[in-house]
């Protein structure tokens, strides 16, 4: 089947103020998400008030192929 993965191009990650080793287990999580393909390009923003006590919140976007 198809991998959505694939077609996402950019994430935006918005981090409440968490501390270095949760920013790692994030990172490691991150990666492990996308093993085996190219992740796409991210950009990160610490100190974000995210809803319901949120630790991280990502948003991504994504360019599909058409469908013939």
């Amino acid at each position: 089947g198809h991998d959505w993965r694939r077609d996402l191009v950019k994430c935006r990650v918005f981090l409440a103020n968490i501390t270095a080793a949760e920013q790692n287990e994030f990172n490691e999580v991150y990666e492990s998400f996308f093993a085996g393909i190219a992740p796409p390009s991210r950009v990160a923003f610490t100190g974000a008030q995210l809803i319901i006590d949120a630790k991280v919140e990502i948003e991504c976007d994504a360019v599909l192929a058409p469908c013939n």
